[in-house]
């Protein structure tokens, strides 16, 4: 409200100040053609003091618009600092959380990927127990039950291990943004 107000007011002293100004053009150019006197009659130090009373009118409403115009501009300038004080701020706090959330990704991906290279490692040590047994002849021997029974055993741990990777994925894919809808 106060900007609309100061800019009324503003184009009001332009205006009057610009009519001021062709006042006194229209004056001197009567006096010129020596009209001046024939419409207006009065003495010449009247005529003098009317010269300057107009032109420091004119000057002191020059003065104050450009006043105004100062003013209004050192207005907009700090609040443009203003503007971007907060912008810097948005983006500092942007920043430390982005930063933030990066550490969490590199955490859980690193978490996985040490699962996943225990859960290669297990997998070796399956099939290699896997290849024995294939190798082994005739009946099932104490020693081959107990190398079924490892096998049992290391299977339930593997299938363990597998869910907690998949439970470790979906905690990352829960921390990352969903992919966005294509256009």
């Amino acid at each position: 409200m106060q900007h609309l107000f100061v800019k009324k007011f503003t184009c009001v002293s332009f205006a009057l100040s610009t009519f001021v100004h062709y006042v006194v053009i229209v004056l001197f150019k009567l006096r010129l053609h020596g009209l001046f006197n024939k419409l207006f009659p009065m003495s010449r130090s009247s005529e003098n003091s009317l010269a300057v009373a107009i032109s420091l009118l004119t000057q002191e409403l020059i003065t104050q618009r450009h006043q105004r115009e100062h003013d209004h501009n050192q207005a907009i300038l700090k609040r443009l600092a203003e503007i971007e004080r907060n912008i810097m701020s948005k983006i500092t706090e942007f920043a430390a959380a982005q930063k933030a959330f990066n550490e969490r990704q590199a955490t859980a991906i690193d978490k996985v990927v040490t699962s996943v290279e225990g859960i290669t490692g297990d997998l070796k040590t399956l099939n290699d127990k896997i290849e024995a047994l294939q190798n082994s002849q005739g009946e099932v021997t104490p020693e081959d039950q107990v190398l079924l029974d490892e096998l049992q055993t290391a299977g339930s741990e593997l299938a363990t291990k597998l869910e907690t990777v998949s439970t470790a994925l979906e905690a990352l894919d829960a921390q990352t943004p969903p992919t966005p809808p294509t256009p």
